[in-house]
């Protein structure tokens, strides 16, 4: 069967020393926070417990737990407590319970100077976080601009192959690489695609832009293969 906890027994308070000796800190603290649920008149344990959370650097906690003990608490860890209060929203009838204190430890008086510290940071409005507006994603840019470009480019070529056509005989080697410019930089354009589509780890979409640009590709490699380019 389950002993029931001495509260008075110094042994717990002892124990809550080694255990904080030995480095298990939460262990303590909850051992601390059991003897002063247990019997919140205890002063020993709650100067105890505000003094573990004033050596973590815990303010808050310290003004929580060492306010009842009179000139204990320090300015800091007064406005940190009511930070504390303001942050967990605890409502002003809930004070006192909070801070586990009695009537007697803790007067209404001091409740309200409390609470009236905690209010100043309950009406401070909230700060929003503001996310800057995202960077327009030019990364289709390029491709566009050559695809554009080819265009510019075969009807500048026709109508270069025109003029020559007329007004002077112009080598079948410029003709021929008047018209096959354009097609290069159709090859381009869809090669800029394919490595915008690996960059975004979109691999699917990416070995669609490899295989259609296959076409361009085999005509400007069949072009220069066959001779195409320098034949009379």
């Amino acid at each position: 069967m389950r002993q029931t906890m001495q509260v008075n027994d110094p042994a717990l308070l002892d124990g809550a020393d080694e255990l904080w000796a030995e480095g298990r800190h939460q262990r303590a603290l909850q051992q601390l926070r059991a003897l002063m649920d247990s019997d919140r008149s205890r002063l020993d344990v709650r100067e105890r417990l505000a003094e573990r959370y004033r050596e973590l650097g815990n303010p808050d906690h310290a003004g929580r737990w060492g306010i009842a003990i009179e000139g204990w608490t320090t300015e800091l860890e007064r406005d940190r407590l009511a930070r504390l209060i303001a942050a967990r929203r605890v409502p002003s009838s809930d004070i006192r319970e909070f801070l586990r204190v009695t009537p007697d430890q803790v007067s209404d008086d001091a409740i309200a100077e409390i609470d009236t510290a905690a209010a100043t940071y309950r009406d401070r409005p909230r700060r929003t976080k503001v996310t800057p507006p995202a960077e327009p994603d030019t990364s289709s840019e390029a491709p566009l601009n050559l695809m554009l470009l080819a265009i510019l480019a075969s009807l500048l070529g026709a109508y270069l192959v025109s003029a020559l056509a007329t007004f002077w005989e112009a080598p079948p080697v410029v003709a021929r690489i008047t018209l096959l410019v354009p097609v290069i930089l159709v090859a381009c354009a869809i090669l800029s695609c394919a490595i915008i589509e690996a960059a975004k780890r979109r691999f699917l979409t990416m070995t669609g832009w490899l295989t259609l640009a296959l076409l361009p590709l085999g005509i400007v490699a069949a072009a220069c293969l066959t001779g195409w380019l320098v034949a009379a």
